[in-house]
């Protein structure tokens, strides 16, 4: 359970005093709250007669840096109602999507935003550190995720876009067939490789279709995540090369799409790093800055 803020008092400083909270059974502590995190706006309450009550806040939360949890000169019944209804908060848009219901004929909604809260003076004990809801349409929500249930609700969504692309790509396929039309190719060379799926021109040996990797700037750079397709034996066997960490291992289907899996999962996190690395960097251009002024 979080710990519940400090009252100090106007007259004496260094003494303080219980004040309602949003439970009976909770006290005030005679002591400091925690630090609040880098970047976030601890909010202040006063209260009617002196004194005031200070909390940590989040620094995600826009209210919290816009000062809009600071109340002043609250009674005791107020006091008690704002600790209860404190909730930080901080939404991610969804995308506007055409539904279709049998009873509400079509419209358009939202999908897949999201709002993370923290109520660290609420009634339910879960909601005392952040969680985040998930809308699925109005009225229709996938509640209290921790940063777990997140991770595996975003590998099932990117799982169902995997299934989709599939999905898409047989119906052009068969919107092709319905209209007659042929499959629209790209030109292959004249002395191109019989065998369809191998890129290779001219006399070769072995089949081999390749998927180039990312290309490492500077000269002693080199290309990472390359992978092909590769014929294993005269049978008709194929296989996958894939690179990774410099070595190159042989996969079949589902195992290239197990790395593929593995890459997206990571992909956030290089992301949190990145944007991590942007808010350091303008810390130090604002200090730059100020050391100019």
């Amino acid at each position: 359970m979080n710990q519940l803020p400090t009252t100090t008092m106007a007259s004496s400083p260094q003494t303080a005093q219980r004040v309602p909270t949003a439970h009976d059974d909770l006290p005030i502590p005679h002591a400091l709250v925690q630090p609040a995190p880098v970047g976030a706006r601890p909010w202040t309450m006063t209260l009617a007669g002196g004194g005031q009550i200070e909390g940590r806040g989040l620094s995600c939360c826009e209210e919290c840096q816009n000062g809009e949890h600071d109340e002043q000169n609250l009674d005791p019944d107020r006091a008690r109602m704002f600790l209860v209804d404190l909730c930080h908060t901080f939404h991610c848009d969804g995308f506007k999507a055409d539904i279709f219901e049998d009873c509400h004929g079509r419209y358009t909604d939202t999908l897949l935003g999201a709002r993370m809260y923290c109520s660290p003076y609420g009634h339910a004990l879960e909601e005392q550190e952040p969680l985040v809801d998930i809308e699925l349409g109005e009225g229709r929500h996938v509640e209290n995720l921790t940063p777990d249930g997140m991770a595996t609700f975003i590998a099932n969504l990117r799982e169902q876009a995997d299934r989709l692309d599939n999905v898409r790509v047989q119906l052009v396929a068969a919107r092709a067939e319905w209209n007659g039309e042929a499959p629209a190719l790209a030109p292959r060379p004249a002395d191109a490789c019989p065998v369809e799926w191998c890129d290779r021109t001219g006399i070769h040996q072995g089949h081999c279709a390749e998927v180039p990797g990312i290309p490492v700037p500077g000269p002693l750079g080199h290309a990472y995540l390359g992978a092909e397709l590769l014929d294993a034996d005269d049978n008709g066997h194929v296989i996958a090369g894939f690179e990774g960490g410099g070595d190159w291992r042989d996969l079949d289907a589902a195992g290239l799409r197990a790395e593929i899996a593995k890459i997206r999962a990571h992909l956030p996190k290089l992301t949190a790093l990145a944007d991590q690395l942007a808010a350091i960097e303008a810390d130090h251009h604002s200090a730059d800055l100020g050391g100019a002024a």
